[in-house]
């Protein structure tokens, strides 16, 4: 599998969204770049699970941003800072 950091970042630059900009609001430093790491650390099955997620959201033209988003969230979650936002 292609290297899932460098597929997330080229993916969402491709499609001209801002790389630095903050996904959610209220988390300052959450962008494309902090989830790409973030997933490239991931456990190689959930780093191929969200590989498949983005490319059949991206194959059916639907919108890439609400899924990063949604592990954005995830993110969050996981260190528990989901109060902060």
């Amino acid at each position: 599998m292609r290297d899932i950091e460098e597929y997330i970042i080229t993916l969402f630059d491709e499609k001209g969204y801002d790389l630095n900009e903050d996904i959610l609001d209220g988390v300052f430093g959450l962008n494309v770049y902090a989830v790409a790491e973030y997933v490239a650390n991931a456990r190689r099955r959930d780093q191929e699970t969200i590989y498949d997620n983005f490319t059949k959201i991206d194959f059916a033209n639907g919108d890439v941003y609400d899924f990063l988003e949604h592990i954005a969230e995830g993110m969050v979650k996981a260190q528990g800072y989901e109060d902060w936002y």
